[in-house]
């Protein structure tokens, strides 16, 4: 079939089935889907979402698919009807079968079949097919494009506000004055150095953040959550900043195994905009996210002697007052 074709057969089966195959595949098809979500067959785009979320989901990690597949295949331990594609009923090892999102949308046009013209063969009327093919396409354009969706939602300010430590994050790289990568905070060479980079970085993230947020949690209980490097904070806020933070190899590290971290050049006034839109939208008072401000700096001067022991610290005052100014006037 050419892309601009029509399809005249129903996910790989034949034109013309003969009717017994037909019912056959059609119950196994619908056992396998109540097997395989141990509930009934409901409506098909609901049972479309029941899929994804189990096992369909693009962005799912591996490990809990391996752990889904791996409770299924007692389940679905029994073979499809001869000639059933795999399109319709995909092997899964250890002779399980899982039914796929075409089988499950097969399910009512090979019963619609069934209640056409008498004889032993029968064949899916073509509206039903165009019907299944437009479902299904609609059907994974909507998860194919669910991330690139997430991404430009988050980048518009659409979602939920960004959280206290991602911002937190990014206004520590203001105060340091990690602006470029010449001033790049550097990731230490050692494990042991970095883990006293770490604790000297995170005081003032937390300090903010729980100024912000008082129900703050997980920094408290364990401070590597805010790591700079690989904590949920820096994650965060790159998801929501993009290309305004840089995370990259340092090129001073001859191993290449050390990172650099930095406010893209140019980017401040951005950058400084979108924190006060961010704390606009988590409706903190100006006097509130002042105070936060005041204590997360105090505390960044109680840790700048070890941060500088590390050839990292670039704080001025001058800068980091009209930093304060300016994240408030945005407001």
């Amino acid at each position: 079939m050419s892309q601009l074709e029509a399809p005249h057969r129903l996910f790989e089966l034949p034109f013309r089935m003969g009717r017994d195959f037909v019912a056959t595949l059609s119950e196994d098809l619908r056992r396998r889907f109540e097997a395989q979500h141990q509930q009934p067959l409901g409506d098909p785009v609901a049972d479309l979402a029941l899929m994804r979320q189990a096992l369909f989901d693009p962005v799912a990690r591996e490990e809990r698919l391996r752990r889904e597949l791996d409770g299924l295949r007692e389940r679905l331990a029994w073979e499809p009807p001869p000639g059933t594609p795999e399109l319709l009923a995909l092997p899964i090892g250890a002779e399980a079968w899982l039914l796929t999102p075409e089988g499950r949308l097969a399910i009512p046009a090979l019963e619609a079949a069934l209640h056409g013209p008498e004889g032993e063969s029968v064949s899916v009327d073509e509206l039903d097919i165009s019907a299944v093919e437009h479902t299904l396409a609609e059907t994974y354009r909507d998860w194919t494009r669910y991330r690139l969706g997430r991404v430009l939602t988050l980048r518009a300010g659409g979602d939920r506000p960004m959280l206290p430590a991602a911002i937190a994050t990014v206004l520590f790289l203001l105060i340091n004055g990690n602006l470029d990568p010449d001033t790049a905070l550097a990731q230490p060479k050692t494990p042991d150095a970095q883990a006293r980079l770490d604790a000297a970085v995170t005081a003032p993230i937390e300090r903010f953040a729980r100024a912000i947020d008082s129900g703050q949690r997980g920094s408290g209980a364990d401070p590597r959550h805010l790591q700079l490097y690989n904590g949920y904070g820096l994650s965060e806020a790159r998801r929501r900043l993009g290309n305004d933070i840089i995370l990259e190899r340092d090129p001073g590290d001859s191993e290449g195994r050390s990172k650099r971290l930095f406010v893209a050049p140019d980017a401040e006034p951005r950058v400084i905009a979108a924190l006060a839109k961010e704390l606009a939208a988590r409706k903190i008072a100006k006097e509130k996210v002042a105070e936060a401000f005041d204590q997360m700096v105090a505390a960044y001067e109680e840790q700048r002697p070890q941060i500088a022991a590390f050839g990292v610290a670039n704080a001025r005052p001058s800068r980091t007052q009209r930093l304060r100014e300016e994240l408030l006037e945005e407001r």
